[in-house]
């Protein structure tokens, strides 16, 4: 119903012997990600610097989270001095810099879940959340026979309270079998930073499962925890109890009664106060009520992928049950008593109404009386809700299948753009190739050189764009894309290359992103393809080798191999000095290379006719 998930969803990897993708808490030669095969993107948290990942390992289904570590204070010093620095922009007293730190300081850590389960999957999913509010008699009636139905496995909390599993990482334990608890780490918490600080107090006691068990009886177990999983933070980690945020889900991740200890500092999922319960206001309500979480109303976040027909149908079964609906069939002398909803019985029966209404298939068999004003208003929320999922669902499945990903994958460009002669022209070439058989039509390319100059009157254009014009053999639009293409642009004096020089070139601070626009032959859908150069991907006075050539039967053969390989070929020096009609020649010559310096060898100046033979063994 909540987010319950198989035990080793959220908490730590499976330490099952049967895990074919590996044990925690174990170096192993194999790679559990290694032959990750990546099937979608399930959640990207930019904020959290958290990605979530559905995928095969040895074709079972796995889920791999990939989180950036925070930056520690006691590293600072060695990341600055031993990382490398690229400039990406400088304004006045403002740079920007890409900083590529040593391997050791730039740690990803890596959960992973395998073989993960449907459940694991929809936990990790982005989805809509909703506000549900439970009274006691729904978890009775409904809640907890939907726990028990699901049999959500929590052996591996049992693994850690029997020592089988992460008993090196166990921080506290108290072993009396009433009161007592263990006191390790959330797997969320790299355990490098105090202000991230974060660990779980699991109780020995198995018969308790959330929340909703708890009653006076268990303020002794309650108190314990408190005062000695405080206790034992402050020992270990030196973080008074004024520091620390002390609660308890409710919907729980699993199922076996735990407490959280979070720092005031740190904002840790799932500590808002839609399902976080602080555990000293928990400890005054039982010493207060006995029963008090056994019928109050509580309240906690519903995910959408829960189902909404299943949500609609707690809803209608609680309609009917606060109207007696049900108290008619075991009593046969209500039975003249007007009903909200005609043969709604149970919770079965109440799903089925749900679906029937929602899908508005109408079998006949149940029905509204009337009789109720909530059941009408609850009949119009759910078909609105129902038509809105339905264009939901349409809308995300047209784009998905409008967007031609795949397609764009497969025309790849040159790893280096080269500037040489081409046709009496000086020109930039980059290549372009179509790997699949099927052709882009309409197929054109142009380019974008982003860079920051400096205007007549004094003003800095930052990411300044210039337009690039390329073009093939046939011309510059509707490219034959049957075969990898060399694309040319010129380099007159118009073109913002002709301003730079073989030796200057790698000093110039500029981006050239070149796009390729197309339609697929097979779908008639658009895709647009782009990558980038910079500076140092461009290599003055070289051509690409040739890729196409033809075999003794007459057929064309493309050499992928070749595809982003260059040779030295001879080039001016500079754009100025090619367009320089006196030096053309001169320079032209300069830098004709028909072979290489042996510097193995000794200068001789020969006097007259002299004949020099050496002779060496």
């Amino acid at each position: 119903m909540a987010e319950n998930e198989n035990g080793s969803a959220t908490k730590r990897l499976k330490t099952d012997t049967e895990n074919e993708c590996g044990d925690s808490g174990e170096l192993s030669s194999e790679s559990p990600v290694s032959d990750f095969e990546i099937t979608r993107i399930l959640r990207d948290g930019a904020r959290e610097k958290t990605i979530f990942i559905h995928g095969k390992v040895k074709d079972q289904d796995a889920v791999v989270i990939l989180e950036k570590t925070p930056i520690r204070q006691d590293t600072l010093s060695e990341l600055l001095k031993s990382s490398h620095l690229k400039l990406e922009m400088k304004n006045d007293v403002y740079s920007t810099y890409q900083l590529q730190a040593p391997a050791h300081l730039n740690e990803i850590k890596t959960t992973v879940v395998c073989p993960a389960t449907e459940k694991h999957v929809k936990k990790y999913l982005h989805q809509e959340v909703f506000l549900v509010e439970e009274s006691g008699e729904d978890y009775r009636n409904l809640t907890l026979p939907y726990i028990n139905n699901q049999s959500f496995s929590v052996q591996w909390v049992h693994n850690i309270l029997e020592k089988k599993a992460e008993a090196d990482r166990v921080v506290f334990e108290d072993p009396d079998p009433d009161t007592g608890f263990v006191l390790l780490p959330d797997f969320k918490w790299d355990q490098k930073q105090l202000q991230d600080l974060y660990l779980l107090a699991i109780v020995h006691r198995r018969d308790v499962k959330s929340l909703r068990d708890l009653t006076s009886e268990h303020l002794p177990l309650l108190t314990n925890i408190r005062s000695k999983g405080e206790n034992a933070i402050r020992q270990q980690y030196g973080v008074p109890p004024s520091k620390l945020r002390v609660y308890l889900h409710y919907q729980p991740s699993y199922y076996h009664l735990h407490v959280h200890f979070t720092s005031l500092e740190y904002d840790a999922p799932g500590c808002g106060v839609e399902r976080a319960h602080l555990l000293s206001d928990v400890i005054q309500n039982l010493q207060a009520d006995s029963s008090y979480y056994h019928n109050r109303s509580l309240a906690f976040p519903l995910r959408a992928d829960d189902g909404s027909w299943f949500i609609f149908g707690l809803l209608w079964y609680s309609l009917a049950k606060n109207n007696g609906d049900l108290d008619v069939l075991q009593n046969s002398s209500e039975s003249q008593r007007v009903k909200c909803i005609d043969n709604i019985n149970s919770l079965t029966t109440a799903f089925l109404y749900s679906l029937e209404t929602q899908t508005t298939i109408g079998y006949g068999g149940r029905a509204l009386t009337g009789h109720c004003p909530g059941t009408v208003a609850l009949l119009i929320i759910q078909s609105l809700m129902g038509a809105i999922i339905n264009c939901f669902m349409c809308g995300l499945i047209l784009a998905k299948i409008s967007l031609p990903k795949r397609r764009a994958k497969t025309v790849t460009f040159s790893e280096t753009a080269v500037i040489c002669l081409w046709k009496g022209n000086l020109c930039l070439q980059i290549r372009v190739a179509n790997l699949r058989k099927t052709l882009l039509i309409g197929s054109h390319i142009y380019g974008k050189l982003l860079r920051t100059t400096i205007t007549p009157e004094g003003e800095t254009i930052i990411l300044d764009q210039v337009n690039i014009d390329f073009l093939v053999d046939a011309g510059k639009d509707n490219l034959f894309f049957i075969c990898p293409l060399t694309l040319y642009h010129v380099i007159d004096k118009s073109s913002p290359f002709s301003e730079m020089a073989a030796d200057i070139l790698q000093q110039q601070d500029f981006e050239l992103v070149v796009f390729l626009d197309g339609t697929a032959e097979s779908t008639s859908l658009s895709c647009q393809v782009r990558t980038s150069y910079l500076p140092r991907e461009i290599k003055w006075g070289y051509n690409f080798l040739p890729v196409i050539s033809r075999t003794k039967g007459g057929k064309y053969r493309v050499d992928l191999s070749n595809f982003s390989k260059t040779e030295p070929a001879v080039t001016p020096h500079c754009a100025c000095c090619f367009h320089n009609e006196h030096n053309k020649e001169l320079i032209l010559h300069r830098h004709e290379r028909e072979g290489f310096d042996n510097l193995g060898f000794d200068v001789i100046d020969l006097q007259g006719s002299v004949d020099v033979t050496e002779k060496s063994d």
